[in-house]
């Protein structure tokens, strides 16, 4: 009997991860994939997936912008995470994606024209 490749296994993981969500005010021409490629790089080591649980569009949201919310997993394979260290893998990943992209958490509201 022929067959595939045999299947990979991987350990389970030791740690526990830290999730976050976070709900970004995106242009509505802005692909999706864009924005989890930028979180894979900004995320660095501690970023282990990123996962979209909502799309919304609404006459509420400011012209031409849809929100999205995305659903973050942090994990340290050594050790248990602490808040300050997935708040600064946080805060660095919504630095790029306002920096690359111009995207920005909804909370803040549409960015001021130039």
């Amino acid at each position: 009997m022929t067959g595939g490749p045999a299947p990979r296994y991987v350990a389970l993981p030791v740690t526990p991860a830290s999730s976050r969500d976070i709900t970004l005010l995106i242009p509505d021409d802005q692909p999706v994939a864009a924005i989890i490629s930028a979180c894979a790089r900004a995320g660095g080591a501690l970023l282990e997936a990123v996962a979209v649980t909502q799309e919304y569009r609404s006459a509420d949201l400011p012209a031409g912008q849809r929100s999205v919310t995305f659903h973050l997993t942090y994990r340290a394979s050594d050790r248990t995470l602490e808040a300050a260290e997935v708040d600064q893998a946080e805060s660095r990943l919504l630095g790029v994606l306002q920096r690359e992209l111009g995207v920005h958490r909804r909370d803040q509201g549409a960015p001021a024209p130039e």
